[in-house]
């Protein structure tokens, strides 16, 4: 059991070195990013891997497998953004004319916001909203 808790670890620390010195990646062996990538995707962290080095101009220095591995992230949460986007301007459409605002939450409120969270790459899952009247009451007080 020593030795399982011991691969959790170093691949905590790689991700967590990975998140906080992205400038560092461009040197790491091929078994470090096989291990790297994997941890990286169960924590739903990719697209995040993928932004830091996009933004430092690195993502051409890392082995090709694991750049496309990135960028089929990125590719991911582009396509979830602009199903988000399509679901808020359809709820928008419906709620036209009526009473009600629209209140987002979680990640639509984040994209639509235009706020750091998905620049750096987080996933959307779905649109979570909250209607309220003009009054401010919610439709359910």
């Amino acid at each position: 059991m020593p030795k399982l808790a011991n691969a959790t670890q170093r691949a905590q620390k790689l991700l967590l070195e990975a998140l906080k010195s992205p400038e560092n990646l461009p040197a790491l062996p091929p078994a470090d990013w096989e291990l790297l990538l994997r941890v990286a995707r169960r924590a739903r962290l990719l697209g995040r891997l993928e932004s830091d080095l996009s933004r430092a101009g690195l993502l051409g220095d890392i082995p090709p497998r694991a750049a496309n591995h990135l960028k089929a992230a990125r590719n991911v949460i582009e396509h979830r953004k602009t199903l988000v986007s399509w679901e808020v301007n359809r709820i928008v459409w419906a709620l036209k004319g009526t009473q009600v605002s629209l209140i987002l939450l979680k990640g639509a409120g984040y994209l639509l916001a235009g706020l750091p969270r998905h620049a750096a790459g987080s996933p959307l899952t779905s649109t979570s909203w909250y209607p309220r009247t003009r009054s401010g009451k919610s439709r359910t007080d």
